[in-house]
Parts: C-alpha cells; sequence; structure tokens
C-alpha cells in the first residue's frame, strides 16, 4: 500500500485528485502517512471515504487495530480542505470511546475547518465527537450517524456518554442547530440535520 500512496502523492498533478476513498481499509500503519507528499496531498483532499477492515483476533491485531486507530489523526490532522468526510468500522468494531479493548475517535476541534458533510457508521457516540461537531456548526450541513451507538450500557468503556448528553453539548454550542430524526425539508434559514439512522 506504501507504494500505491507514495504514487498517489508523488503524481505530477496531486491537487487534480479532490475525492479519497479507502474502503475495508487494514489497520496496519504505513509509512507514506508521514510523509510531507502525502500530507501535502491530503491538504487538497475535499472529499475523504474512509472504512475500515473489523479486527481479526485469530491473528491477533487487536492492539494493531487499536492504535492504528488512535493514530488516525495523523490524517485528520491535514485536511484542510475536506468538505465531505464518511467514515465506517464494522458492526463488530464499534469506536469512539476509551476503555478496555476501545479507543477514542481521534476528531479534533481544530480538523477539518471547511467540513459540510460528516457521515460516521458504527461509531459510539462521545463527547469529544460532540466537540468536534460543536466547533463546526458554522460550515455543517448534513451529519449522518447510522448505527451509532450510545456506551452507557457498555462494561469494557470507560466512557458512558448517553444521547441526552451527546446531544446536549451540541445543542448548547449551536443556538440554530436543528436536530429531527430524519431528514427535512429545506427552510429560508441555515440550518443543519442530523440524521440517526438505526436498525
Amino acid at each position: 500500500m506504501a507504494r500505491t500512496y507514495d504514487a498517489i502523492s508523488n503524481s505530477q498533478r496531486p491537487s487534480a485528485l479532490t475525492t479519497l476513498e479507502l474502503r475495508n481499509l487494514l489497520p496496519v500503519g504505513v509509512s507514506s502517512f508521514t510523509t510531507e507528499a502525502w500530507q501535502a496531498f491530503l491538504q487538497t483532499v475535499k472529499v475523504l471515504r474512509l472504512s475500515l477492515h473489523g479486527r481479526d483476533q485469530d491473528f491477533n491485531l487487536s492492539d494493531c487495530y487499536l492504535k492504528f486507530v488512535e493514530n488516525l489523526d495523523l490524517l485528520f490532522s491535514q485536511l484542510a480542505s475536506v468538505t465531505e468526510f464518511r467514515f465506517a468500522t464494522t458492526e463488530s468494531e464499534l469506536e469512539g470511546v476509551t476503555g478496555h479493548m476501545h479507543t477514542t475517535f481521534p476528531l479534533n476541534v481544530d480538523d477539518m475547518p471547511m467540513l459540510q458533510v460528516l457521515e460516521l457508521k458504527y461509531c459510539f457516540v462521545s463527547e469529544r465527537i460532540a466537540h468536534f461537531i460543536a466547533s463546526h456548526v458554522k460550515t455543517l450541513k448534513r451529519i449522518s450517524l447510522e448505527d451509532c451507538y450510545s456506551a452507557v450500557d457498555c462494561n469494557n468503556a470507560a466512557e458512558h456518554t448517553s444521547w441526552a448528553k451527546f446531544l446536549n453539548v451540541i445543542a448548547t454550542r449551536s443556538t440554530w442547530l436543528t436536530i429531527p430524526l430524519w431528514k427535512t425539508s429545506s427552510s429560508r434559514h441555515a440550518y443543519c440535520v442530523i440524521t440517526m439512522i438505526v436498525s
């Protein structure tokens, strides 16, 4: 994979590639992620769609998986131009909170300053994610939380953020924000729609 990433970032016109989609990505660190060329390329990306391959207990990749998720800030911190960000794990590998066999999802309030669309699938909600959303209220137009859960009843989680607390953190920072359970028609007033899809 390092050769692939290097080929992209070292192409003659890397800035012409504005959409990056990494499907079923293996949770293994790649040396390319820390190169100046790759980080410069990420700064021009406008759409990032990222899905992770689940942990494989048989090959003892659990620690590697958790460390990989923790270090995703190496990517997220470079996304200066991203307007659309989609992230998904698998149904059996929910991430987003700290604790035994869990790890926080490294979204920082300064990441992705131009973000308009945020879509998360199979993640635990947390105060960190709530603060990230709240810090982007001036740019966000749509948020989709598909099959995302609260870790209130998860014994292995160190953080037990309820949906009420999660939404309250966002609401207290977002006086103009509306939070329906489904998409609504547009109106004359600026607002952000949070879509929550649960199975």
